[in-house]
């Protein structure tokens, strides 16, 4: 999908607001970009999900992992794309699985967050799939917000960057107000 396309999807569907935003890194940005108004929406989530999956295709992914509950539907999706397990970890810890789901040495895993504000969001993550011996791939988001600094160990993949630089975030903020 072509860039205006994946900003379309994101302000029909109410996932794109003008008003101010904290980060998970503690930067403010002029706009405020709810990912889960869009993944509520099948065929939406799916297209971008493809966004992400297609660069995966070959890699032989044996789990995707939402690392929290706002990423489930986009990992559930990738799974099902990606023919393999999606899971997801367990809402009060971010270092452990959601109970009965597991992960085995040697697996090929592909972390999964809907916003992607931080490299920080996955340090528990990766811990988890380090320590079961199982084997991290890639990060995947449907919209990137980081300030720089891709994760550079794996393949980081994303459906749409939003956040290189403020003058990209305030264009988007005088969009949304229809200016």
């Amino acid at each position: 999908m072509r860039r205006e396309e994946i900003l379309e999807l994101l302000r029909s569907t109410g996932a794109l607001l003008d008003e101010p935003s904290t980060l998970a890194d503690g930067r403010q940005v002029p706009v405020h970009v709810r990912v889960p108004k869009l993944t509520q929406f099948a065929p939406f989530n799916r297209r971008l999900c493809f966004e992400i999956v297609r660069h995966y295709l070959e890699l032989d992914i044996h789990v995707v992992v939402a690392i929290d509950v706002a990423s489930i539907p986009v990992a559930v999706d990738i799974g099902r794309q990606l023919e393999t397990r999606a899971i997801h970890l367990a809402s009060t810890d971010a270092d452990t699985l959601e109970h009965g789901f597991e992960l085995y040495h040697g697996e090929r895993v592909l972390l999964i967050i809907d916003r992607f504000d931080a490299n920080e969001q996955i340090v528990a993550a990766t811990r988890l799939v380090r320590r079961s011996g199982a084997r991290l791939v890639g990060v995947g988001s449907l919209v990137d917000m980081r300030a720089g600094g891709r994760v550079e160990t794996v393949r980081d993949i994303t459906a749409i960057r939003l956040a290189d630089d403020e003058t990209t975030l305030a264009r988007l903020s005088s969009e949304a107000r229809g200016e």
